[in-house]
């Protein structure tokens, strides 16, 4: 049911019965049913934590895993997204960070392992992370 349809049906409701306690439990309904549908119908490409922080978008791990090199390019992804929830890495580190990942799997999705795993290498080296 639409919300115009349900305000429609919910007014005709209030207006057959006697009483503001009817109209008010329609206003309340009707409020409720317009916030419950206050969403957007595609999700977003960047997920967003509690705190306001942006992640980046999801790796296509499915594709990656049918690579050598996508099983260290997923762990290292997973590894700074634990350390920016945690705070031992800071946001606007992650967010340059990111990126250079992304980079990286779309190398070894599209077959180039060494060179991805070259990335990865540099990357974990530019940030201080083990290589």
């Amino acid at each position: 049911m639409t919300f115009t349809a349900f305000a429609s049906s919910c007014t005709a409701f209030a207006s057959s019965r006697t009483g503001a306690r009817s109209a008010l439990a329609c206003a309340l309904l009707a409020a409720l049913t317009a916030a419950s549908c206050n969403t957007t119908q595609n999700a977003p490409v960047k997920p967003e934590a509690q705190d306001g922080s942006v992640y980046a978008a999801p790796l296509n791990t499915a594709a990656l895993s049918k690579q050598s090199c996508g099983a260290p390019i997923i762990a290292y992804r997973n590894l700074i997204d634990r350390d920016v929830r945690t705070g031992f890495l800071s946001q606007s580190v992650y967010d340059r960070i990111a990126p250079q990942i992304a980079s990286a799997a779309a190398t070894c999705i599209a077959g180039n392992e060494a060179a991805a795993l070259a990335s990865l290498r540099a990357t974990k080296s530019q940030f201080g992370y083990p290589v």
